[in-house]
């Protein structure tokens, strides 16, 4: 690996793999470390699918509390909730603004 020493900060430009190589040469250098995220617009896609399913994760959570004395933390699940309130007002803000352009 070649890097410069006179380096004094790290700066990840994307996502992924990008953001894992940033962490581990701040870790190793002991510079501080940031990250400007990117993502291509089917990923941000396949990021709602995934928001999405934390609904049924939330009921499996708590079925599997029931059944199985599996620990629940009602605010945990309250916060996944509000996240995913967020991101469902979003989408159809989106969806409503396409369809209402000519």
């Amino acid at each position: 690996m070649h890097y410069d020493t006179s380096c004094d900060i790290i700066v990840a430009l994307g996502s992924g793999v990008i953001n894992d190589i940033g962490k581990i040469i701040s870790k190793m250098t002991g510079n501080p470390y940031i990250i400007v995220a990117t993502a291509p617009a089917h990923m941000s896609k396949s990021g709602l699918g995934d928001m999405l399913a934390k609904y049924v994760s939330i009921c499996e959570w708590r079925i599997s509390n029931l059944i199985n004395g599996e620990y629940y933390c009602e605010k945990v699940a309250d916060c996944v909730r509000l996240a995913l309130k967020k991101c469902v007002d979003n989408a159809y803000v989106g969806e409503w603004n396409r369809r209402d352009t000519p």
